[in-house]
Protein backbone atom coordinates (compact mmCIF):
# COMPACT_ATOMS: atom_id res chain seq x y z
CA UNK A 1 0.00 0.00 0.00
CA UNK A 2 1.47 3.31 -1.05
CA UNK A 3 1.37 5.88 1.75
CA UNK A 4 3.16 8.67 -0.13
CA UNK A 5 4.55 9.00 -3.65
CA UNK A 6 4.15 6.96 -6.83
CA UNK A 7 5.19 3.33 -7.27
CA UNK A 8 5.31 1.22 -10.44
CA UNK A 9 4.99 -2.57 -10.26
CA UNK A 10 6.30 -4.32 -13.36
CA UNK A 11 5.15 -7.82 -14.21
CA UNK A 12 6.07 -9.74 -17.38
CA UNK A 13 2.92 -8.75 -19.26
CA UNK A 14 1.78 -5.54 -17.56
CA UNK A 15 2.70 -2.46 -15.56
CA UNK A 16 0.70 -1.13 -12.62
CA UNK A 17 1.07 2.43 -11.29
CA UNK A 18 0.05 3.10 -7.68
CA UNK A 19 -0.55 6.49 -6.09
CA UNK A 20 -0.90 7.36 -2.40
CA UNK A 21 -3.79 5.43 -0.84
CA UNK A 22 -3.75 2.63 -3.44
CA UNK A 23 -2.57 -0.97 -3.19
CA UNK A 24 -2.07 -3.97 -5.47
CA UNK A 25 -1.90 -7.69 -4.70
CA UNK A 26 0.79 -9.60 -6.60
CA UNK A 27 -0.40 -13.19 -7.04
CA UNK A 28 1.76 -15.89 -5.51
CA UNK A 29 4.56 -17.03 -7.82
CA UNK A 30 4.36 -14.04 -10.18
CA UNK A 31 7.74 -12.48 -10.94
CA UNK A 32 7.65 -8.72 -10.46
CA UNK A 33 9.83 -5.68 -9.97
CA UNK A 34 8.94 -2.71 -7.77
CA UNK A 35 10.14 0.66 -9.11
CA UNK A 36 9.64 3.83 -7.03
CA UNK A 37 9.28 7.18 -8.81
CA UNK A 38 11.46 9.20 -6.49
CA UNK A 39 10.81 9.01 -2.75
CA UNK A 40 8.03 6.55 -1.83
CA UNK A 41 6.67 5.48 1.54
CA UNK A 42 4.81 2.17 1.55
CA UNK A 43 3.46 -0.55 3.77
CA UNK A 44 4.19 -4.09 2.63
CA UNK A 45 1.80 -6.87 3.67
CA UNK A 46 3.18 -10.41 3.37
CA UNK A 47 2.37 -13.70 5.04
CA UNK A 48 4.94 -14.88 7.58
CA UNK A 49 7.57 -17.08 5.95
CA UNK A 50 7.54 -15.43 2.52
CA UNK A 51 11.08 -14.94 1.16
CA UNK A 52 11.11 -11.39 -0.22
CA UNK A 53 13.92 -12.24 -2.64
CA UNK A 54 12.48 -15.63 -3.59
CA UNK A 55 15.00 -18.45 -3.49
CA UNK A 56 17.88 -16.05 -4.22
CA UNK A 57 20.20 -15.07 -1.35
CA UNK A 58 21.41 -11.50 -1.86
CA UNK A 59 22.81 -8.68 0.26
CA UNK A 60 19.27 -7.31 0.65
CA UNK A 61 17.86 -10.65 1.90
CA UNK A 62 16.53 -10.34 5.45
CA UNK A 63 16.42 -13.22 7.90
CA UNK A 64 13.99 -11.50 10.30
CA UNK A 65 11.32 -8.87 9.85
CA UNK A 66 9.68 -6.10 11.85
CA UNK A 67 6.20 -7.03 12.97
CA UNK A 68 3.20 -5.00 14.02
CA UNK A 69 1.58 -6.72 16.99
CA UNK A 70 -2.10 -5.93 17.38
Amino acid sequence: MVVDGILDILEKDKSITLNAGEFYIVKSGVEHKVVPRGHVKLILFEPAGIAHTGKVKAEITKESFDRLEL
